[in-house]
């Protein structure tokens, strides 16, 4: 039988056939091998999409934050930039309705901002007790799509490490409600005060026009013309400014000086030629430009470092009245004679009448009044006459005098309203000052705090994905009876890591831009005023350029024409705001990463579900004997979630904006949480589902 399969030539057939069936064996043990390995492999995929969805949910809660606290900081911001913006324009004359009115909407923008406030603290902090369900939601919906393409009948579930959150604490806005209070209650004052100013700026300048125009502005007669046509003066002594924007008070004083000194020069006196009644008055007239003169010279004028000018002009006599109250009535000048035993005043010696007499001495002309001498009745010189030479002069347009009183008279103005003005620069001034302090204060309060979301799962989440036992049968003779995978278990873990290339900041801007519908918003000045907010957005992503930007936009658009002075409060805030270092808020955005689950539950050293998974893991690790069951911990923990939360068809309602408050009746806009109504159901149809493939194993 032998000899008959086999040849010299050739492979033998029982050769052959052994080392068929070795092939064969080989084939099918590999196949095998391969079909229990993938099964067993692809349950790990599946834990990293179950804990990659579970983590996603943990992304969206710190997006919902982040935008939460862009719109909340931006509400914030609005009400100062609001009041602030009603002080800048309460420095502006005129304008106390636009301010009245800005602070009015100052008023309901903090109404809205408090209002949310409330509403995101407690929706947030439902949200993070809904967390937990909601990654295990994700999860579950992952593991079940896999196995629909799979046809494996997976089952898991996921844990957010840490379980619960830390609770939400918005940052408080006391510091701006007291910054608008104090703002408010000075706005009168500036007003006053910035009234004042502009009150007393228009009288220095329209006094020193004045003054300019009675002593070289006018086209026709003035002081100069006057100078230059009685005393003949010209050129430097007598110069001419053709506008009052380069002359000073200190050009009339030198110009009555010099027009003084030299009428007294000029005139004769007791040489005059003619008559002893018109030599008096010529002495007079001598004796009134010496006293001018001297009057004149104790006046003062000059210019200060900030462009006023201190003026002290002295003003003339005019009339018989007010020469008695000069030296010119009290000064024993006057020669006086005696004859019969009568005494006489004299205007000169050369007087006839004091030639017929005896010399004796010298009187005042106050010396006629009071009864010691008399008057003179060929020189008829007295009281009167001295007072004849201002007054016709000094009351007619066509005399020196008359210009030099209006001079005077409008230095006098002058002189009050820059008092006025020194008093209005100081009030507004302190109130600049204290809006600075009060800016500095309040941005400083809160410059630095922002809402950092430290939700559950802040450290990770961990998924846990059962496959059941997977088995087939084969006819082939090579394998007797069946063979398949055994029930399975993976864990996997995954985390938030920083996703650098995103712009966070613009997703954020314009999610939050997109909630409040600012076209629908009033009209007039709530309009403009919440056409500032997306620059309070701004401030949150750019920090205080975003507020500067803001700032200025508004200030711009008031229906009221600015001046130097609110201009210049405007230019302050710009450095106040510059250094309050109000930076830009953590902008970058996270994305769920797979992570070693070890590194996730060590983070989590205060919670006892933690550390126990831990523990677990180590042993594993350690391949040592495993103490205790990893699903009875995991299903404890997950069994334990609060589910009380109330869902919206939108999902959970993290936060309400209320417009009501600016015309759009009972409007609010929802800031949500995207959560499925069915999602507690789904959760606990996960968790019996876990129990009931998990019986039994330990």
């Amino acid at each position: 039988m032998i000899e008959r399969f086999s040849r010299e030539d050739g492979f033998t057939t029982v050769g052959t056939a052994i080392a068929l069936l070795l092939v064969f064996a080989l084939i099918f043990a590999s196949l095998n091998a391969y079909w229990v390995g993938t099964r067993s492999g692809q349950i790990q995929y599946v834990a990293d999409a179950g804990a990659l969805a579970a983590d996603e949910a943990v992304a969206d809660f710190v997006t919902i934050g982040e935008v939460v606290d862009a719109i909340l900081l931006s509400f914030t911001l609005l009400q100062l930039t609001v009041y602030v913006v009603s002080a800048v324009v309460s420095f502006i004359p005129g304008a106390e309705g636009v301010a009245g009115k800005l602070v009015d909407i100052g008023s309901k923008i903090k109404d809205m901002r408090d209002s949310f406030s409330e509403s995101a603290i407690e929706g947030l902090n439902n949200a993070q007790k809904a967390l937990p369900v909601l990654c295990a939601v994700k999860a579950m919906q992952a593991i079940d799509a896999n196995a629909e393409a799979s046809g494996i009948d997976y089952s898991g579930i996921a844990i957010a490490i840490p379980t619960e959150g830390i609770e939400v604490d918005l940052s408080s806005s006391e510091s701006i409600d007291v910054a608008a209070e104090q703002i408010e209650e000075r706005e009168e004052t500036i007003q006053e005060a910035a009234t004042d100013l502009e009150e007393s700026n228009n009288e220095k300048d329209e006094a020193k026009e004045a003054a300019w125009k009675a002593d070289c502005g006018s086209s026709g007669m003035c002081m100069r013309e006057r100078a230059s046509t009685l005393a003949h003066l010209s050129g430097s002594q007598n110069p001419n400014y053709t506008s009052v924007d380069n002359w000073h008070f200190s050009v009339a004083l030198d110009r009555a000086k010099v027009y003084y000194q030299t009428r007294y020069n000029m005139e004769a006196g007791e040489s005059y030629d003619g008559d002893p009644e018109e030599i008096g008055e010529s002495v007079a007239r001598k004796r009134f430009y010496d006293y001018a003169h001297q009057e004149v010279s104790k006046g003062s004028a000059s210019t200060n470092a900030d462009g006023t000018e201190s003026v002290s002009l002295r003003s003339l006599a005019r009339n018989r009245d007010q020469i008695k109250e000069t030296f010119l009535y009290t000064e024993s000048i006057y020669p006086v004679s005696v004859k019969d035993g009568t005494k006489t005043l004299h205007a000169y010696t050369g007087c006839p009448k004091y030639q017929k007499g005896e010399p004796a001495g010298k009187a005042s002309v106050a010396d006629i009044d009071s009864g010691k001498v008399e008057r003179c009745d060929t020189c008829k010189y007295s009281a009167t006459t001295l007072g004849r030479v201002p007054s016709a002069s000094t009351s007619i347009d066509n005399g020196f005098e008359y210009y030099y009183r209006l001079v005077v008279e409008a230095s006098q103005d002058y002189t009050a309203a820059a008092a006025k003005n020194k008093e209005a620069t100081e009030t507004t001034e302190t109130e600049r000052n204290t809006l600075f302090t009060t800016v500095t204060d309040a941005l400083a309060s809160f410059s630095g705090a922002r809402y950092d979301p430290q939700p559950p799962g802040r450290f990770g989440c961990i998924c846990v994905v059962i496959a059941p036992e997977t088995g087939y049968s084969t006819s082939s003779s090579f394998f007797e009876g069946g063979s398949g995978v055994p029930l399975r278990i993976a864990i996997s873990g995954a985390t938030l890591a920083p996703e650098e290339s995103t712009d966070q900041g613009d997703v954020l801007t314009q999610l939050a831009e997109d909630l409040v519908p600012t076209g629908d918003i009033g009209s007039g000045l709530t309009k403009t005023v919440f056409g500032a907010w997306t620059s309070m957005l701004g401030a949150y992503t750019s920090g205080s350029d975003g507020l500067k930007d803001g700032l200025r936009s508004l200030v711009q658009k008031m229906p009221v024409v600015g001046n130097d002075l609110s201009d210049s409060v405007v230019n302050g805030l710009d450095g106040i705001i510059d250094s309050a270092g109000l930076e830009p808020a953590d902008l970058t955005a996270y994305k769920p990463v797979l992570v070693n689950t070890e590194d996730i539950l060590a983070a989590d050293a205060d919670s006892e579900v933690a550390q126990s998974l831990l523990a677990l893991k180590q042993e594993a690790n350690q391949l040592v004997e495993v103490t205790s069951d990893p699903l009875g911990i995991l299903l404890e923990a997950a069994s334990t979630q609060n589910v009380g939360f109330t869902l919206t068809d939108d999902g959970l309602i993290v936060a309400q904006i209320s417009l009501g408050a600016f015309g759009l009746g009972s409007q609010t806009i929802d800031i949500t949480l995207p959560m499925s109504q069915d999602a507690v159901a789904q959760y606990n149809q996960a968790l019996a589902r876990l129990r009931e493939m998990t019986a039994g194993v330990s």
